[in-house]
């Protein structure tokens, strides 16, 4: 017997095919389980999926929206992300809540190898799996300023400025739907040209207390004989008072000195440099000479008072004279001609969150006119004073608040341009603008009669700074976020320089929009208000 028992323990034969026999089932079951395991993760993927786009996508809508229809909504969002589902019973709910809403959604997902083996068992508790996901998204409590910088210039005249007016209206229009109460969306307006120009018939800014009123700064006195200061408000007071027509400031301003130009200081009298210049373009000389065909023709465009000093002086000192702006005028003061030549320009809106049909936002895109020429420096550091905390003109949200994105869109169709005349007659080599005139040297371009090309590089470069300047503005003290986005946008201009000063000044590559025909300006206006309101409105 024992004997026996040792040969059938010794035998072999069979063991395999008995093993396998015993253990197929429940390799067959775990493998199976975990396909459908697998198939299943894969399904809920796509589901969190779902539910993220669709929570951003609601937090979109106004906050006023029903529960029922953000239900609904979601519901359709989700079935029209998955069409293809093998997913089954979706439950789709949504809970809004102040400043947030909760999407969740669970469904069951069919399985197919455990599912035949509940069928051997006749047990169907595994025929399904179920799946889930959930996302949370922040509801209306963001908020942003934007600074529109929009290219004034006389070569925006016709389609394009019309085209422009549409696209920024577009704009304001899109992030308006977004804004819960008045501090959720503020929009300012910074027009420009050779020069910007402040809205003095809204604010007398001849009291504050960032406008140099006594002639401190360095340029202020320039263009004017002797050492000492000169009030400008003074000069258009003089000539205000022997004329006939009222002649006062217009509200157009001058750059400040480097480095003043391309950084935002607070303005402070204990550092005259950083005050704002109120715009004074001087009475230029008498002098005149005959063409090739004896007529008499004036050597300077902007002659509007007598000199009242001797024709043999140098024309510096005749166009520097101050004691001349105590008699009468010799031309009809204006825009034409006068201490405010040439600031004819739409004024600037400073930040404000009336964004209706009617608001002063979009009134002053509807009065924009096209004027002057191009200092796109000038207009993006007035961009930057309108929206910093610096600012002079409204109380804009510090750069630490992370509440508030902070947002600036320029827009311009020309190289930076100095207008160059010939200084056979003319020998200020330019007509004033808001950087003064060419030989006052104010940009880096110390020639009177300098290139076209040496004048639109140094004014390109006195921009590249700006642009470093302020992408190196960070949100609080050691972050690495930076505290305004830039998106720049070419309109009709086929310029590397510029293609590329604006490429490099966008807070990234992608931000920048290169715009053939100005037609296009309505879809790249929409396609960056989606993206502020994506960034900045729902979170």
């Amino acid at each position: 017997m024992r004997s026996a028992l040792l040969k059938f323990r010794a035998d072999r034969s069979g063991n395999v095919a008995i093993l396998f026999g015993i253990l197929a089932v429940p390799l067959f079951a775990a493998a199976g389980m975990a396909l459908d395991y697998a198939f299943a993760v894969r399904e809920r993927t796509d589901l969190q999926n779902a539910v993220d786009a669709a929570a951003i996508s609601l937090a979109k809508l106004p906050q006023n929206t029903s529960a029922a229809d953000l239900k609904t909504k979601a519901e359709a969002f989700v079935t029209a992300y998955m069409p293809n589902s093998a997913a089954n019973d979706f439950k789709i709910d949504v809970v809004p809540s102040k400043g947030r809403l909760d999407v969740t959604a669970t469904a069951n997902y069919p399985t197919t190898v455990v599912r035949v083996l509940d069928l051997i068992s006749s047990n169907a508790s595994h025929a399904n799996m179920e799946i889930g996901a959930s996302a949370t998204a922040s509801w209306g409590n963001g908020k942003v300023e934007v600074v529109l910088v929009l290219d004034n210039t006389g070569s925006m005249d016709g389609n394009k400025l019309t085209n422009l007016k549409t696209a920024a209206n577009s704009l304001v229009d899109t992030l308006a739907t977004q804004a819960t109460d008045d501090s959720t969306v503020k929009i300012a307006l910074v027009p420009f040209s050779s020069t910007v120009r402040l809205p003095v018939d809204k604010t007398d800014y001849k009291t504050a207390s960032w406008i140099d009123k006594n002639g401190a700064s360095p340029i202020a006195k320039e263009i004017f004989n002797g050492t000492a200061n000169v009030k400008r408000f003074d000069l258009f007071s003089k000539i205000d008072a022997k004329v006939s027509q009222s002649v006062t400031w217009a509200g157009c301003v001058e750059s400040r000195p480097d480095p003043y130009d391309v950084t935002d200081p607070m303005p402070s009298t204990g550092t005259p440099g950083t005050l704002i210049v109120p715009y004074f373009a001087p009475d230029e000389p008498d002098s005149t000479h005959n063409d090739n065909r004896g007529r008499t023709v004036a050597d300077y465009a902007n002659n509007y008072i007598a000199d009242g000093v001797a024709a043999s002086k140098p024309w510096k000192e005749k166009q520097g004279a101050t004691a001349k702006y105590d008699t009468k005028a010799s031309q009809t003061i204006g825009a034409d001609y006068g201490p405010n030549v040439g600031c004819d320009m739409q004024p600037i809106v400073p930040m404000s969150s009336d964004l209706t049909k009617t608001g002063v936002i979009k009134t002053g895109i509807k009065n924009m006119k096209a004027v002057g020429n191009t200092n796109i420096p000038m207009g993006l550091a007035w961009g930057w004073y309108a929206l910093s905390p610096n600012d002079m003109l409204s109380n804009n949200a510090p750069y630490s608040d992370d509440e508030t994105g902070k947002v600036i869109v320029l827009m311009t169709d020309g190289d930076n341009t100095i207008s160059n005349l010939d200084d056979t007659y003319n020998k200020n080599g330019s007509a004033y603008s808001g950087v003064g005139y060419i030989w006052q040297n104010r940009v880096g371009v110390s020639a009177t009669n300098a290139s076209d090309s040496a004048r639109q590089t140094a004014l390109d470069n006195r921009l590249k700074q700006l642009c470093v300047n302020m992408k190196a503005v960070m949100k609080k003290p050691g972050s690495t976020t930076p505290a305004i986005e830039i998106y720049t946008v070419l309109v009709e201009l086929d310029s590397k320089a510029t293609s590329k000063l604006l490429t490099d000044c966008a807070t990234s590559p992608d931000m920048f929009y290169n715009v053939a025909n100005s037609a296009n300006l309505l879809s790249v206006f929409n396609n960056i208000a989606g993206s502020i309101s994506k960034l900045h409105l729902s979170k």
